[in-house]
């Protein structure tokens, strides 16, 4: 189309070439592979052809889509051992994927895809590619400019990732160098307290010392706040980078609702209000994808055919609306479309059909938890697989992909329509945060999320709707909840009085009562290793300046757990436990992993002890005694398997319980854990907090 914007051709192209790049490097290892690789290399194909085709439906490219579309349907055939994939095709399919490259540079023809898709479709083509064939021309999609003339510039995301991560490393020397200040300064203050004591003689050779030491804090404190300065204006500078406008991806959704409704003879009126909107580019690239799909469904299954429309005093054209707006760190994005809702009993009884739910968990679910099944695999109410729906790409991969990238979607639905809502970050790069305590554990919660802080006397709180709560100035109670119990730990002992902060999202608001609070700092959110990002409500970690982790707290679901945790159970206070504390060994490579299982066990009241790999853990068996050993497997110098044979096999320890947590999932590893002698196994992508601490409190 000549009116393309080259921006997103240039965007289009890039992300194009990258998948024949890896679609034809996947093709290369077909041809060897027995039946079980080639089945895994063709899902892993139809993945990245099904991401090309969507990715020219959106820039509007109909040659290339349809020759994805062509690629597919031969592709599809051959999963499970069905049309072989010879030679014939492979020939066929590489110079399918050189055509789609040369069309992408400007140095071949689109009319060329269309017939490279009629011959992998055996001739069975239609519509608008049948006219090209006819020799009428089609649109081509993007314009072939000869330049990328552009105000961008295309940086390598190793390049990006490694700003990121100094970003983050600023802001730890900037903490810890605030730690020494405070150290130093408070060192200063105990030397004039001895000057002031001290004799004529000592005064003068403290004063001198008290001189030297002040010109150093002033020095650090000028180099402190250069050093802020710089780290803001760094991981600003980095955000900006990044950032582009929401805005910018409408026209190719437009296009692509466009184009899908025309396929399917329906009228559809889109509108999109997502204001002046930012977002990271490599998050917005990542949601395109999960954005189609839905738009797809709400044109394909949502809204009825016009005439069913008007048969129902509906209008007959049919309405989508995206909309989006900035909450705090976080976007929140709305499809919403005015059709004929969720068939949820049709979910549920797809679901038990295909194996996804058991017939008696589904009849114990509430409507919130069924309408939760569309985002289980396999799970769908199409009752037909065309070129629109996508081949069982369903719900489930749209959850994925916004859960990898930090966010949440979530469903609802009516017989007036149904709205999809998403929240994703706004930014990979920094937030601030108020970071507090929990026993042994520290939290960041994001300050876009923080009302204010306050203390209350434990005589104040009340009992309201079964839970505790404490009135606010306006005479209305605001609830409280521990966060403590929210993540899954136990509470101690409340103190007289309460620190509570009071977080809002969404217009409502809820008090956190916390241990204590350690004050506000600027971070990098690292993601969780995969192990633990089941953990509730928790979006990631951050390294503090004195090199402790804190668990970077996600707001918006502590509110959904708040509302799912029954209220009585934040009415009593639960007593310290007392007597001599259980000790605990645990061993894991990973420092992220082990510091937080040490935090998890130290709240929860056991004493711990880490140990680096096997070895350590051996030589710390020796020297002391345990009542319980948690450990990784997959460890250097001696793994975990070594490690509960050699526990065995001593008079010492052969009935120290061992519990395995590892990413190992095969029969065969189960088996060779049990084998060694492991009283339990904690699958790591099954792994949460609840979990690991009621394993330790089945064998202590």
């Amino acid at each position: 189309m000549s009116d393309a914007d080259p921006e997103l051709f240039a965007v289009f192209r890039d992300e194009v070439s990258d998948a024949i790049e890896e679609i034809s490097s996947r093709l290369a290892l077909i041809e060897g592979a027995d039946d079980d690789e080639a089945d895994a290399l063709l899902e892993a194909i139809l993945r990245s052809v099904h991401n090309v085709k969507g990715a020219a439906r959106f820039a509007g490219s109909e040659p290339i889509e349809l020759l994805a579309h062509a690629i597919e349907d031969r592709l599809s055939s051959a999963r499970g051992g069905g049309v072989p994939v010879d030679e014939a095709l492979l020939v066929l399919l590489r110079r399918s994927l050189r055509r789609i490259g040369d069309v992408l540079e400007g140095s071949a023809e689109p009319a060329e895809l269309l017939h490279l898709a009629a011959e992998l479709s055996g001739g069975a083509l239609s519509g608008p590619a049948a006219d090209e064939l006819a020799g009428e021309p089609v649109d081509a999609g993007p314009a072939l400019a000869g330049g990328r003339d552009l105000a961008t510039v295309r940086v390598d995301a190793k390049r990006i990732e490694r700003l990121m991560s100094m970003t983050g490393e600023l802001f730890a020397v900037r903490a810890r160098f605030g730690d020494r200040h405070q150290r130093l300064t408070a060192f200063c203050d105990a030397l004039r307290d001895t000057r002031r004591a001290g004799e004529a003689e000592a005064r003068a050779s403290v004063e001198s010392v008290v001189r030297e030491m002040e010109s150093l804090l002033d020095r650090d404190r000028h180099e402190l706040q250069r050093l802020g300065f710089f780290a803001e204006e760094f991981g600003e500078s980095v955000k900006r980078i990044r950032m582009q406008p929401l805005g910018g991806a409408v026209p190719g959704l437009a296009r692509a609702i466009g184009n899908l409704a025309e396929d399917l003879g329906k009228q559809v009126r889109f509108t999109a209000d997502v204001g002046d909107i930012e977002i990271d580019r490599q998050i917005l690239d990542a949601l395109r994808d999960p954005l189609l799909h839905l738009l797809r469904n709400a044109i394909d299954h949502g809204l009825e055919p016009g005439p069913e429309r008007a048969a129902a005093g509906k209008d007959p054209t049919g309405a989508i609306r995206l909309s989006a707006r900035s909450a705090g760190s976080m976007v929140e994005i709305d499809i919403a479309d005015d059709g004929r809702g969720i068939d949820v009993e049709a979910v549920a009884r797809r679901a038990v059909r295909d194996g996804v739910a058991e017939a008696e968990h589904v009849a114990a679910m509430d409507a919130e938890r069924l309408m939760d099944l569309v985002f289980s695999p396999g799970v769908s109410t199409a009752t037909e697989v065309s070129r629109v729906s996508g081949r069982g790409v369903g719900l489930d991969v749209v959850r994925s992909r916004v859960t990898q990238l930090g966010g949440r979607v979530h469903v609802s639905s009516s017989r007036d329509g149904t709205t999809f809502h998403l929240v994703v970050p706004a930014t990979a790069v920094s937030t601030t945060g108020l970071v507090v305590r929990c026993g042994e554990v520290a939290y960041a919660l994001p300050i876009a999320h923080v009302v204010r802080t306050i203390r209350v006397p434990s005589s104040e709180v009340r009992t309201a709707d079964g839970g505790a709560a404490i009135e606010r100035s306006d005479g209305e109670p605001l609830r409280l909840r521990w966060l403590a119990s929210l993540m899954s730990l136990p509470r101690k002992e409340d103190p007289p009085h309460l620190t509570v902060v009071i977080v809002s999202h969404l217009g409502a608001q809820l008090g956190l009562v916390v241990g204590s609070l350690v004050g506000e700092m600027q971070f990098v959110s690292k993601r969780l290793p995969w192990n633990i990002e089941r953990a509730p409500a928790v979006a990631g970690a951050v390294v503090s300046g004195d090199g402790s982790v804190a668990l970077v707290v996600d707001v918006p679901q502590l509110f959904v757990a708040s509302h799912r945790r029954r209220a009585a159970e934040e009415a009593a206070v639960r007593p310290a436990a007392e007597g001599r504390r259980i000790r605990v060994l645990v061993v894991d490579d990973s420092l992220t992993s082990r510091t937080l299982e040490r935090n998890i066990l130290t709240a929860a009241g056991y004493e711990v002890e880490v140990a680096v790999d096997g070895e350590a853990a051996w030589r710390l068996l020796q020297a002391s005694s345990f009542d319980l050993v948690v450990s990784d497997v997959q460890m250097p110098k001696l793994d975990g398997i070594g490690l509960t044979r050699r526990i065995r096999s001593q008079p010492a320890t052969e009935r120290l319980p061992v519990i395995l947590v590892t990413s190992l999932d095969r029969p065969e590893d189960l088996a060779a854990g049990a084998e060694a002698g492991a009283d339990e196994y904690i699958v790591k992508g099954q792994f949460d907090q609840r979990k690991l601490l009621e394993a330790v409190a089945r064998h202590t």
